[in-house]
């Protein structure tokens, strides 16, 4: 029922009152894009009325209004609002006509929607808001833009009010309350309704059309009306590209066996106004006039876009850049998690010149998956952002482009940033033209794309064990290409070693690598036919000995010692910022300053570098951030909250600190300032695995490496995880029922419950474990987090899930990191784990932007080398996981400091200033790390994370990982890991199976060796067991045993 209308025509319109709306300021009827409207200034003016109860709490509605605006500059400019600001969440509704991308469209408080294509200024448009008590929905012109399922609860006690929200104290708030910036613009309203019932997208197409004509309002565009003005298609490879020729744009690039479409055809009618890229576009930045035609054709089996650009002046013209927007589906926005996994897309640059690619796989990690290769000579140079109308959010990581040419950019856009390749330019004479083009290559799944890359006659490279390569660590490159190599450089000069080391079973040129120095080198490869190829590398100090820096820097610059701090941080392990060389006391995110939060929790890297590399002056140190700050202030130590993890001890609360000398320069007027109330709120179940991971390895060090710590026992310890595990399980604890990161030390320390006899607790914790598994098995995708699409679950979703027996959700999980982990013969890029907008919450330069090895690179090696152990002929989750597994290495500079990420963006190309949150990607290297040996059909005889040799039937593997204590033997499927003591070296007889380890001599903390064997193998003669584990006498010359197959 349509409760209010008010219109412009009515002899009221501008006066006192407006169909029983009061006025307040001063609105006033003007004549605006050839209609009467009354006109709302933007800074005092509105109309405002009671709010009836059938329009608030959870009821259906619907807000009709024909709106015009000059121009669109704020981010969300009200039309129509009721309830408040200040939540809680959804106690807000104000249907706006903004700009920005997350909240441009309507605004809730904390789940907000945006326009998807701001509506155009200068025109009347049709504006619409329906929610029919679960999901709202935003229609421009009567096509609907965006949708969001949501459970409103919007107060009565406050007015709608036109062209303004209501502040939290119920007065108009035309600024932002944080920031400032205005939230109204000048507008005009010529007829608004307000029914209390959800219009159909019939009803609502219906509205419009019965007033259409009135405001001379353009009819939307349509897919159906679009292919009605004719399509060319062009088929080849297994692929068919629908263009429309009245907008000649693409409507979809379609494989042809699956019908699965790799573009957003989907909002392409979003995407069809000014500002926005397409697959098919050019762009050309040139010192004079040029033309560029573009074609699609079928050539030699594969669709291929070509461009040709001609000078068309009297002069010779400068072409400073020339590149090709590449544009899929990875728009995740207003989908689920099955609509993003069945529908969406990643593509993944290879910045590698003439040899570059770029990757293009679905969220699901299924099939089929595509291949952008060069046509001709347009070497993949540089990889840039475009802006867009849309820019990148949560939910969109925004669009991109392929630079042949990057000159212009570098001189202009890029400032002091190193390029990852030599910026270069080309000049055309006067009537010149010069052809680029991209080709189209599709492969019936993830793993098959390199093999369709290398079927299109371009190179593919192999890095073993990847791209980030150790000094004293061997690595080698296996160079797939039908054209030898002729020439090689590196950059910087002498930082890289490569010897020719023969050729693959499959005939890959194999070349030995070997770091000499410290940092980012790039190899430049140039082949007999002239193309040329870079890889990308990061070269670190040797494994151990990072570690080893992080360790000393950790628990000497960033060690907090502040007896009378009023938050409780000292003694403890702070975040820190690389920039200024000091500790982050104060940030406006509450956390980073407060030991809380992923972005805070450099504690975390210090509990587990103890793990892999017990000290014991550190130990002591952490022993004292236990007993002063960790148990008893960031975790309750008593009363109802027991166990319980608070959000952070920092907080901005000057009624509770009025004393306190609060940063001044420091903006605190953020959702991010949390209050001491929020401080201590204990729901945030992401923040426990920190806090059971640092007793964890506390237990471990306790009871491996005795005397080590001196505080407590390893008993204590050990409860201390398995109690804070229970009260997060509690149902007290909110996002528990996900898969959290780190989640894998649940399973960690349910294994050392039950080595330790403690049945009751094993049991109960399995139990409460099987309940979330049970509720992750009858899920499509069961990857829920705070976020509406992440890539934290996964993790520990398989985790459990393979543990319970439910292999089919395990390999859901491992399939969707495939997704987003690729290899790529790119240091950054290769095993590099989709995240893009963390910076916005652990960074220093907070943007939304492409992170290179973000903690999920790390954490999400977990599952995947997990998954290669119990299919050890799939050499390819190897390559994955332990690219991934290395990872956080590359982000330890050489002080010890540890970056959050490295910032992708070409203006930029450095790690960022704060440590941030690093320490669950490192948690993942320090669970993970080991050398694995494999016999690959195409590969050969290869250790990952170790030095190989072979003579004859024996192959022997020195380990060269960061621990030393994890073997992988996949032709046996023999899993060797070592609570105690180090490999020294691994010997194996590939004819009688046997296998022997040597052990370097004791120490005073690890005087025997601890084995865990999993597989078909034992000890020759018998060694005695203690906690599933078999004890290992070592003498001052070490130990080797053997083991045979059973």
């Amino acid at each position: 029922m349509k409760l209010f209308e008010l219109d412009a025509r009515s002899p009221d319109a501008g006066g006192e009152l407006w169909s029983g709306f009061r006025r307040v300021g001063s609105p006033t009827l003007r004549l605006m894009g050839g209609q009467y409207a009354v006109f709302f200034d933007g800074k005092g003016d509105t109309y405002e009325h009671a709010a009836p109860a059938a329009l608030c709490g959870a009821h259906a509605r619907t807000i009709e209004v024909w709106a015009f605006k000059e121009s669109v500059r704020g981010d969300e400019e009200t039309l129509v609002a009721w309830g408040r600001r200040g939540g809680p969440t959804a106690s807000n509704l104000a249907l706006n006509w903004g700009n920005n991308g997350a909240y441009g469209g309507a605004t809730h408080w904390a789940a907000d929607m945006g326009w998807h294509g701001t509506p155009r200024a200068g025109q009347w448009h049709h504006l619409v808001y329906t929610y029919d008590g679960k999901t709202a929905r935003l229609y421009d012109n009567g096509a609907e833009k965006a949708s969001m399922d949501i459970r409103l609860v919007t107060p009565q006690s406050f007015p709608i009010r036109l062209a303004v929200q209501n502040a939290a104290n119920g007065t108009p708030a035309f600024k932002n309350e944080y920031n400032g910036s205005a939230m109204s613009g000048p507008v005009g309203i010529a007829l608004l309704r307000l029914h209390d019932s959800a219009l159909t997208e019939t009803e609502v197409q219906a509205a419009f059309k019965a007033d259409q004509e009135r405001f001379k309002a353009v009819a939307p565009l349509t897919l159906a009306s679009l292919r009605e003005g004719g399509v060319t298609k062009v088929s080849a490879g297994g692929l068919t590209l629908t263009v429309s020729k009245s907008e000649n744009k693409p409507l979809g690039l379609v494989a042809d066996a699956t019908g699965f479409d790799f573009l957003p055809t989907d909002r392409l009618l979003t995407r069809l106004g000014d500002g926005f890229h397409h697959l098919g576009d050019v762009l050309v930045r040139a010192s004079g006039p040029v033309e560029t035609k573009t074609q699609w054709l079928a050539e030699r089996g594969q669709l291929v876009l070509r461009a040709t650009v001609t000078n068309t002046g009297s002069s010779a013209v400068e072409l400073g850049a020339v590149g090709f927007p590449v544009i899929f589906n990875n728009i995740i926005s207003d989908r689920d998690l099955p609509q993003a996994h069945e529908k969406c897309v990643f593509f993944d640059p290879y910045i590698g010149q003439d040899a570059g690619y770029l990757r293009v796989t679905r969220l699901s990690g299924a099939g089929p998956a595509l291949a952008v290769i060069p046509d001709g000579k347009t070497p993949f140079e540089a990889y840039q952002p475009l802006r867009e109308p849309i820019g990148p959010s949560q939910t969109f990581e925004g669009a991109y482009a392929w630079l042949a040419h990057s000159a212009a950019y570098a001189e202009k856009d890029w400032g002091k940033a190193t390029p990852w390749n030599v910026p270069t330019k080309a000049t055309l004479a006067p009537g010149e033209s010069r052809t680029y083009g991209l080709r189209f290559v599709l492969a019936e799944s993830i793993r098959g794309l390199e093999k369709a890359i290398a079927a299109a006659g371009r190179p593919v490279a192999v890095g073993v064990p990847g791209y980030i390569v150790p000094q004293s660590s061997d690595a080698k490159l296996i160079l797939n290409y039908s054209k030898p190599v002729k020439s090689m450089t590196v950059e910087p000069a002498g930082a890289l070693a490569l010897t020719p080391a023969g050729k693959t079973p499959a005939g890959g040129a194999t070349y030995a690598v070997k770091a000499t120095g410290w940092g980012r080198a790039r190899l430049t490869l140039t082949y007999a036919d002239g193309l040329t190829q870079t890889v990308h590398y990061w070269l670190t100090k040797p494994a151990a000995q990072a570690v080893a820096s992080l360790g000393e820097f950790l628990f000497t610059k960033q060690w907090y010692e502040k007896p009378n701090d009023p938050f409780g941080r000292s003694p403890s392990v702070m975040s820190y910022d690389r920039e200024l060389n000091q500790i982050v006391e104060q940030d406006s995110r509450a956390w980073i300053a407060g030991l809380g939060d992923e972005g805070g929790s450099s504690w975390l890297t210090a509990a587990m570098k103890l793990f892999l590399q017990p000290d014991p002056a550190q130990v002591a140190k952490f022993e004292r951030f236990v007993d002063g700050v960790l148990w008893g202030n960031l975790q309750f130590s008593s009363g109802p909250n027991k166990y319980g993890v608070r959000k952070t001890t920092f907080f901005y609360d000057p009624k509770v600190l009025p004393d306190f000398p609060y940063r001044k320069d420091i903006n605190w007027g953020s959702w991010t300032s949390w209050n001491k109330r929020t401080s201590d709120d204990v729901g945030r179940g992401f923040n426990y695995p920190h806090v059971v991971a640092a007793y964890w390895s506390l237990y471990r060090i306790a009871r491996n490496t005795p005397g080590m710590t001196k505080r407590h026992d390893w008993k204590w310890y050990l409860e201390q995880a398995f109690q804070t595990t229970k009260f997060l399980f509690s149902g007290r604890v909110g996002y528990a029922e996900l898969g959290l990161m780190e989640g894998t030390v649940f399973l960690r320390l349910l294994k050392d419950l039950q080595a330790e006899g403690w049945t009751a607790q094993a049991s109960e914790l399995e139990a409460l474990t099987k309940k979330r598994a049970d509720k992750w098995r009858q899920e499509a995708y069961p990857f829920g987090s705070e976020m509406a699409w992440d890539s934290t679950g996964q993790e520990e979703v398989y985790a459990w899930t393979k543990h319970f027996g439910y292999d089919d959700k395990a390999t859901v999980s491992v399939n969707s990191i495939l997704g987003y982990m690729q290899p790529i013969p790119h240091w950054g890029y290769n095993s590099n784990a989709r995240r893009y907008w963390d910076f916005l919450y652990g960074g220093k330069l907070p943007r939304i932007e492409r992170q290179l090895h973000h903690y999920g690179s790390g954490m999400n090696a977990l599952p995947v080398l997990a998954e290669f152990r119990s299919h050890p002929d799939d050499t390819y989750l190897l390559r994955i996981g332990y690219g991934g597994m290395m990872a956080p290495l590359s982000n330890i500079d050489q002080g010890g400091f540890a970056s959050a990420a490295f910032h992708s963006n070409p203006d930029t190309l450095r790690w960022d200033y704060y440590s941030g949150d690093y320490g669950p990607g490192f948690l993942g290297h320090a669970l993970n790390t080991g050398c694995y040996i494999v016999n690959d059909p195409e590969l050969g005889w290869q250790a990952f994370g170790g030095a190989l040799t072979q003579r004859g039937t024996t192959i022997t593997v020195t380990p060269q990982d960061s621990l030393r204590q994890r073997v992988f033997i996949a032709p046996l499927k023999l899993w060797l890991v070592l609570d105690a003591g180090q490999f020294e070296r691994v010997t194996l007889d590939t004819k009688t199976k046997a296998v022997t380890l040597t052990f370097p001599p004791k120490t005073e903390h690890a005087p025997v060796a601890r084995l865990r064997i999993e597989g078909q193998h034992k000890p020759t003669p018998k060694l005695p067991t203690e906690r599933g584990a078999v004890v290992i006498e070592l003498g001052a010359r070490g130990r080797t045993i053997n083991l045979i197959n059973i």
